[in-house]
């Protein structure tokens, strides 16, 4: 099998091509069409992966969709997916709803945080792991505890396992 990431390039940039080709101008309401596409395509060319919604893990009270792919080959690697992360980002006639602060600024506040911002924006995905997992869910709200692992996401319907 060709790298994961090539894969994930691939798929994302497909998927990417075909909202742009919509002339979408906002990335609102998107996230779930566009996961669910990324997960069939990942799915069909042989790539473990998850979707999964922030309201379904946490206990934040807002739907916002994102894959989860796991490898296989050589160590186990993970990479979060979420192409539409852009809409939480501050723009000229934007305004933020529902959360207290914008969800990209929260992830700023660390150097770490601010390297997985970055690659969302510029690649639509990023390598994560548990912690950086717990600071993309935690951008949305920094109150919410995060006691589950990226491991059971794939192994477990009782994801929501959040105090």
């Amino acid at each position: 099998m060709e790298s994961y990431e090539r894969i994930i390039d691939k798929v994302v940039g497909d998927v990417k091509k075909e909202i742009t080709a919509t002339n979408v101008q906002e990335m609102d309401a998107l996230c779930r069409y566009a996961s669910h596409n990324i997960s069939y395509d990942l799915s069909s060319l042989g790539v473990e992966n998850v979707v999964e919604d922030i309201s379904e893990v946490t206990t934040i009270p807002y739907s916002h969709s994102f894959v989860i792919v796991k490898t296989f080959e050589g160590p186990v690697l993970y990479y979060l997916i979420d192409i539409t992360y852009s809409q939480f980002v501050p723009a000229k006639n934007k305004q933020l709803r529902i959360f207290d602060a914008w969800p990209s600024e929260e992830l700023k506040k660390s150097q770490s945080g601010e390297l997985l911002l970055n690659r969302l924006l510029e690649n639509g995905y990023s390598q994560v792991d548990d912690k950086l997992l717990s600071l993309y869910l935690k951008s949305f709200d920094p109150h919410v505890e995060i006691i589950f692992t990226l491991e059971d996401l794939f192994f477990t319907e009782e994801k929501k396992n959040v105090k």
